[in-house]
């Protein structure tokens, strides 16, 4: 599987479903592999041509998520109009976890949220098996951090995941 960051300048680009369904197809790679992150910004997209997009993508095989959720100004009312894929955690509320009882309350709300709602969670920024562990009890099952690896190079996780 693979994530990739889009931007709202990427998604106001006429050509840009066209480009990635090439690059797709150029690469066999399957679409129900790829997960296209957009981060809270897309908030500023237009309403009606943020769901058309995700309604196409996802008409694709490719799912969507909205990465870094939680920062700036965060916008429940986005996941009650737009329906993504997944709901990304940012790291913010993963790193103090531990000792936060209010980012514990946040967490185990948004699990039960995202529950109800078949939003898959995710949450970013584990760097522990503290933090990994009090996620867990808080009903989080999918998690990223620099506990499972630190960004590699192409050739390292070529070796590392490919052999």
């Amino acid at each position: 599987f693979i994530n990739v960051n889009v931007s709202v300048r990427q998604l106001e680009r006429p050509e840009f479903r066209g480009e990635l369904l090439r690059i797709l197809a150029d690469t066999a790679f399957p679409a129900d592999h790829l997960c296209l992150e957009l981060t809270e910004r897309c908030k500023d997209f237009p309403l009606d041509k943020l769901n058309q997009e995700v309604a196409f993508f996802q008409s694709c095989g490719i799912r969507v998520a909205m990465d870094d959720f939680g920062v700036e100004s965060s916008n429940l009312a986005l996941l009650s109009l737009v329906k993504f894929d997944i709901l990304k955690i940012d790291k913010g509320f993963v790193k103090d976890i531990i000792s936060n009882k209010r980012a514990q309350i946040i967490i185990g709300m948004m699990t039960k949220m995202c529950s109800e709602m078949g939003i898959q969670l995710i949450a970013e920024g584990i760097e522990d098996g503290q933090q990994f562990n009090v996620l867990r009890e808080y009903g989080v099952k999918t998690v990223q951090g620099y506990l499972f690896s630190k960004p590699v190079s192409i050739s390292e996780y070529e070796e590392k995941y490919m052999n």
